[in-house]
């Protein structure tokens, strides 16, 4: 024992590199270098999950790694540009897909390995080899899909922190090297939310930087749309973004609300009819089938009665629609406005602005209620008409069972004064 302590002591293990915060400050970027803004940072560990063949982790990859290729933005989001090094477990016959959809087919800079070309190697080596042909062709990202592919984890190691532990170090070595380094994971079976979604143990996220987390948008229409997730150590990185996938890769939709609104403007403008002489009121497209009672007729279903989207954003939508000239209204009386497209709205934006019922329609305006504030609850109240035209300024008031009153002395019931209100039933009572 005496002459194998003194041989340890002879030799003893490398010195450590031991820095004050100051050479650690003096000798980092103020401003991360991010490779693709909010996503990916040159030195550090972006894990990307996903449910497997349905979240589209591939595909957002590419999209990724085409904008980081030709100097484009992702996302809205500024990428520096330079060759990849990707390591993909597909074999060529569906990565060829990937290239094809992904346009990145002509592209040189993108260097690619495939799993099957590793089998019998180190996982250690393998990311070593990937190093040096990083520094080869000056590759600013490694991307590696799927993380526990290529680590060799089998059955239940998946779940085990050592053996994560022991995956990620090569990749913290990649990323000491100064490139991004972009590792997938598949989902659990469950799922959960971003951060804790990742199949298998939870130190594969503990060791990196930034998660991103893939996900589809369940509904009718949403095929190519997706919702990103993101948490991190640096600032910038996007909470929550809807996006879309087109042509030309990943577009952003903004959030879940504004992609509601996007799809109540197509739904009105598919179902609002073409002309004046047709114009309905809103409510009349969700409207839910009703018998015939003694005292009211039997109500038809509108095309919108299985819509998903919440009233108060079609009305949102109409009056988006309405301020860019896609839509008009009329106000037929105080309780009742019709709506119709525009000419030419449903391929181009027309510019027909709403008016107000003139003389010669017959009416007697004295009050109109316009749009509806989800916020407050309020209703815009327009004065009394001289000649067909408006006058005076418009009151805000809020809306309550006194100020309806006020309006109508013979108040009806819920589900009168919700069709003539355009509000549905539940909202007519507030």
């Amino acid at each position: 024992m005496t002459g194998n302590a003194s041989r340890s002591a002879n030799t003893g293990p490398a010195p450590l590199r031991f820095r004050t915060a100051r050479q650690i400050a003096e000798a980092t970027p103020v401003r991360p270098e991010w490779v693709v803004e909010g996503m990916l940072v040159a030195g550090a560990i972006t894990e990307l999950d996903g449910k497997a063949k349905l979240a589209g982790k591939t595909t957002f990859a590419g999209s990724l790694v085409r904008a980081v290729l030709e100097d484009e933005s992702f996302l809205g989001r500024e990428t520096r540009p330079g060759p990849v090094v990707w390591l993909t477990e597909e074999h060529d016959a569906t990565f060829r897909q990937t290239l094809k959809r992904c346009r990145l087919e002509q592209h040189d800079d993108l260097v690619v390995l495939r799993y099957a070309d590793t089998i019998g190697t180190d996982w250690a080596d393998v990311v070593q080899q990937a190093r040096a042909e990083a520094v080869k062709h000056h590759a600013v990202l490694l991307v590696v899909d799927t993380l526990p592919r290529f680590a060799g984890l089998a059955g239940d190691e998946e779940n085990s922190a050592g053996a994560a532990m022991v995956a990620m170090d090569p990749l913290i070595l990649a990323a000491g090297d100064g490139l991004a380094v972009l590792a997938s994971r598949h989902d659990r079976r469950s799922g959960g939310e971003v951060g804790e979604s990742g199949r298998g143990s939870t130190a594969f996220t503990g060791s990196v930087d930034i998660v991103l987390h893939l996900s589809r948008l369940g509904g009718e229409g949403r095929a190519n749309i997706r919702q990103l997730d993101g948490i991190g150590r640096f600032d910038g990185i996007p909470d929550r973004l809807v996006i879309e996938l087109g042509e030309d890769g990943y577009q952003p939709l903004g959030s879940e609300s504004d992609l509601r609104l996007k799809e109540a403007k197509t739904l009105l403008l598919e179902h609002l009819p073409e002309t004046e002489a047709d114009a309905v009121t809103l409510p009349s497209l969700w409207a839910q089938p009703k018998d015939a009672t003694a005292d009211k007729p039997a109500v038809t279903a509108g095309p919108l009665a299985d819509s998903k989207v919440g009233r108060n954003t079609f009305y949102r939508a109409a009056d988006a629609l309405m301020e860019a000239g896609n839509v008009a209204q009329r106000v037929i009386s105080a309780r009742k406005t019709v709506w119709w497209c525009v000419s030419h709205a449903r391929g181009a934006v027309g510019h027909t602005v709403l008016s107000a019922p003139a003389a010669s329609d017959g009416i007697s305006v004295s009050r109109a209620p316009i749009s509806i504030d989800g916020a407050r609850r309020t209703r815009n109240v327009m004065p009394e008409t001289t000649n067909g035209h408006w006058i005076g300024l418009a009151d805000t008031f809020e809306d309550s069972d006194e100020n309806w009153t006020s309006l109508e002395a013979n108040q009806p019931d819920e589900d009168d004064l919700a069709a003539d209100l355009d509000l549905a039933p539940a909202e007519a009572s507030l």
